[in-house]
């Protein structure tokens, strides 16, 4: 390759309607990503390389051949560990797979919470490798995917729940992202949103913090993206995404989307063609 780094690739697969999956998977990733949230777990594996996961306060090194658990709604962001890039692939998880999963380990449907980021047992990271290669295949069984999930529950989950939060807090939290998700195609500034909700500019943004994970700005921000990766999937329109989710151009958006997602739209399209409709 005459000394030249190969190109980053990011695959995106979505299993059925309804599993609740969806899998990604990262080639020569060699881009920073900003601290962001997800709404699902993220349950993946590092296939070649290092990278640093940065959550909580704490640096996670996840080498080759080990497995990361982010919860729903945890700020984190991600590094290579060199600048060769690193290989991974990601298993997107809906709540209520997690929840599901939970049964066999509480006894009763919880929302499970991993303070620990670092997977690195032999036999789960097995179990996982075989999941992903079912995902692959499209044979993927949903009881399958619960008994790997709860015996990762039953290694990693805390036993107990984070601190709790006021019910009038997650309520003005979720006010502000319904407002926030209903006016993707333009900018909501905090003042109009404090406004909205008849509170103050600061206290709205500390406690939208504390719920969400992250401020107004960076949520409403991700949440255009997320948007636009599955109009792209569905349309392959960058012109569609751009202006759908309220970015003032299209250079505009290919500079924040590939800030976000670690290549540009036009790169993003040509590796998922084959996957599109």
């Amino acid at each position: 390759m005459n000394g030249e780094k190969a190109e980053s690739t990011i695959l995106v697969e979505d299993m059925p309607v309804g599993s609740g999956i969806r899998l990604l998977d990262g080639t020569n990733v060699a881009h920073e990503f900003p601290v962001h949230i997800h709404d699902s777990y993220i349950l993946g594996l590092v296939t070649r390389g290092e990278r640093h996961i940065y959550a909580a306060g704490a640096d996670y090194l996840i080498r080759n051949g080990e497995g990361f658990i982010i919860s729903p709604g945890v700020p984190h962001s991600c590094v290579p560990a060199s600048e060769n890039g690193h290989d991974y692939r990601v298993i997107s998880l809906e709540t209520d797979l997690m929840k599901a999963a939970s049964i066999d380990v509480f006894g009763r449907e919880k929302v499970p919470y991993f303070s620990i980021v670092k997977l690195s047992e032999n036999a789960l990271i097995n179990q996982l490798i075989n999941m992903m290669k079912s995902v692959d295949n499209r044979t993927v069984n949903r009881d399958d995917v619960l008994s790997v999930l709860s015996l990762l529950i039953r290694r990693y989950a805390d036993t107990e729940d984070p601190a709790a939060i006021s019910e009038s807090r997650i309520h003005l939290a979720g006010q502000a992202r319904d407002y926030i998700n209903a006016h993707l195609m333009r900018t909501i500034s905090l003042d109009e949103l404090a406004a909205e909700n008849n509170v103050s500019p600061y206290y709205l943004e500390r406690v939208f913090r504390e719920v969400v994970g992250v401020p107004p700005h960076v949520y409403q921000l991700q949440t255009r993206i997320k948007k636009a990766i599955d109009t792209l999937l569905k349309t392959g329109s960058i012109i569609d995404a751009s202006y759908f989710f309220g970015f003032s151009d299209q250079s505009h958006f290919s500079r924040i989307f590939k800030k976000n997602v670690g290549v540009s739209p036009g790169r993003f399209i040509k590796a998922n063609k084959k996957r599109m409709p």
